[in-house]
């Protein structure tokens, strides 16, 4: 019966639906699970922690994500996934894996939601409602912040997104992407400290607790909250305050939290200092060869004027490499070794869709996929110019065909110029 359900599975229209873990579509709807996951960390702990009224806005929001997390469970058992290197697309591996992994988690979670959903839009709950039904509403709103288990996505799908950042944008980019991470982990992991640390002072049984000591049961929430952060604050930087423990479920709890703070904080912050270095280093290089530059100057006697244009025309390219669209395979050391597998593969998608522009090579990819995948592979390669750099000159023998992959390109010949695009060609009849 089971092989029978794995082929019906494999044969049917659900397998066509099954998408790559990188995909873009699927990363969007990453990016909104952050979204409404960082919402989630940041509204939870403050309802459980301070008892702040829910409004109908929030309730409302409250069920959107919950439509969004159940949508989610159904389409996680059509997402591929990687394993030992290898794409995993099959959907009755896929689903297997979702089974024992997050789905009975996301199951309870659910249910949990809709529950405390389906009270409030059914409006059984109000001032003169059973002792009963308020007990329950109150029960489902602590057990809803359970939640927040889920959070671990956050991590997974920050990954994603790191994975496509490093694919996508500049060095640069990815140091700030990095940078940013790190401080929105410890901001996130102060407020759920200062939280944390109301609620044991609000839900301890004792006369003498940190929040009757200050007065803070009349205070406004902006100043209950604020006094909570700045208090997490203070237990991992030098600062100080006047807020302290007052019975001993507090001091355990500063203990725990100075302890989990001495290895987990200092691992963050020494990642922020890390981004912060790598930001100031990566011009270190092109700043050793302008000194080494200055050197050369000074030591041979060159003139003022000649210095200023040479180290303006230095300058200058330095830029112009930063301008350049893309980056030539050949100086990737990261792809030399490449298996041929994977290399023939890069290479069509990063060939093809500039050679489909030439109407017989589109016609050949449909009529013989294994010649332009070979063409791709060992015919084609990439070059990259700075601007106004040359590609050949007046005289020279045409022993290539060229297509222009990005930016425009200035062909001279007779006297005349023509400007080519992305996806024109030149020098066609030496092949």
């Amino acid at each position: 019966k089971s092989g029978k359900l794995q082929h019906a599975l494999r044969t049917s229209c659900l397998q066509r639906m099954v998408v790559q873990p990188s995909a873009y579509r699927r990363l969007v709807w990453d990016i909104v699970a952050v979204m409404t996951l960082t919402y989630e960390a940041m509204t939870l702990p403050v309802i459980n922690a301070f008892e702040v009224p829910v409004s109908t806005a929030v309730m409302v929001i409250g069920v959107v994500i919950t439509c969004y997390w159940t949508i989610d469970c159904f389409s996680s058992f059509f997402v591929g996934y990687h394993r030992d290197g290898v794409l995993q697309m099959d959907i009755w591996l896929v689903g297997r894996r979702y089974l024992k992994s997050w789905f009975l988690l996301d199951v309870v979670i659910l249910l949990i939601d809709w529950t405390y959903n389906l009270i409030w839009l059914a409006n059984i709950v109000s001032d003169d409602s059973k002792p009963g039904m308020l007990r329950m509403l109150k029960f489902s709103r602590s057990i809803r912040a359970f939640r927040l288990a889920s959070l671990s996505r956050a991590f997974k799908v920050a990954r994603s997104v790191e994975n496509m950042i490093e694919c996508s944008v500049r060095e640069f980019s990815e140091t700030l992407f990095t940078l940013l991470e790190a401080l929105v982990v410890v901001l996130l992991s102060t407020h759920f400290i200062g939280c944390a640390w109301y609620f044991v002072g609000r839900e301890t049984d004792d006369d003498l607790t940190w929040v009757k000591e200050n007065d803070l049961g009349n205070r406004t929430f902006v100043y209950k909250y604020a006094t909570s952060y700045h208090w997490a604050l203070t237990q991992f930087t030098p600062a100080s305050m006047e807020v302290f423990p007052e019975n001993e479920w507090e001091r355990v709890f500063t203990v725990v939290i100075d302890v989990v703070g001495l290895v987990a904080f200092s691992t963050f912050v020494s990642k922020i200092t890390t981004s912060m270095t790598q930001l100031r280093s990566l011009n270190k290089v092109r700043a050793a060869q302008l000194k080494a530059l200055r050197r050369f100057f000074l030591t041979n006697g060159v003139s003022l004027e000649v210095r200023s244009q040479i180290t303006y025309w230095v300058r200058m390219n330095f830029r112009k490499a930063d301008m350049i669209p893309f980056t030539s395979m050949e100086s990737v050391d990261a792809l030399k070794g490449l298996p041929k597998t994977f290399a023939v593969q890069l290479q069509l998608e990063v060939f093809m869709p500039i050679l489909s522009h030439h109407p017989f090579m589109n016609e050949v990819s449909f009529v013989d996929s294994e010649c332009i995948t070979g063409l791709c592979y060992s015919a084609v390669t990439d070059q990259a110019l700075l601007k106004g750099g040359k590609l050949f000159s007046h005289g020279e023998a045409a022993e290539h065909m060229y297509f222009v992959a990005s930016g425009e390109m200035s062909y001279h010949i007779s006297g005349k110029s023509v400007l080519l695009y992305r996806g024109e060609w030149i020098s066609e009849a030496c092949l």
